[in-house]
């Protein structure tokens, strides 16, 4: 029972840092994982929490929502060895995007990832429009 508690803590305690690696916000982001996995927030709280560790099938789906490994996330695998997996994982369009923002000041990376945002939610917006209007046309 003491093994399987600290297992789920070291499991909260992966997650969040692979969270924050990947650029979640910590405010909302068990409701985005959530969300995005078509789960209960209270499921992804838990898992957070160190209350439980998901099932094989929605591990492997987290941690490629997240950008890591099942084996990072358990603790059998570590964190250097997890990212270097990660990066050979990327494609060439983004290695060149990751080594570009590495080289930037903080504040130009900062500055980028806001616009880059910006446009993000501008297209969403534009998407939603005209999902909205076609919807309207077939009714």
């Amino acid at each position: 029972m003491v093994h399987e508690d600290k297992a789920r803590k070291e499991f909260a305690s992966r997650l969040a840092l692979a969270c924050e690696n990947a650029g979640y916000e910590q405010h909302g982001r068990q409701a985005e994982i959530a969300r995005r996995m078509k789960l209960t927030p209270k499921a992804v709280s838990k898992w957070f929490n160190g209350e439980t560790i998901p099932r094989r099938e929605k591990l492997r789906e987290l941690a490629t929502l997240i950008g890591t490994t099942p084996t990072y996330l358990l603790g059998e695998d570590t964190e250097e060895s997890g990212q270097v997996r990660f990066y050979q994982e990327l494609n060439p369009r983004q290695k060149i995007i990751i080594d570009l923002l590495d080289e930037l000041p903080d504040s130009e990376t900062d500055e980028l990832l806001k616009t880059l945002e910006e446009k993000k939610q501008k297209y969403n917006a534009i998407y939603e429009e005209l999902a909205r209007k076609k919807k309207q046309k077939a009714s």
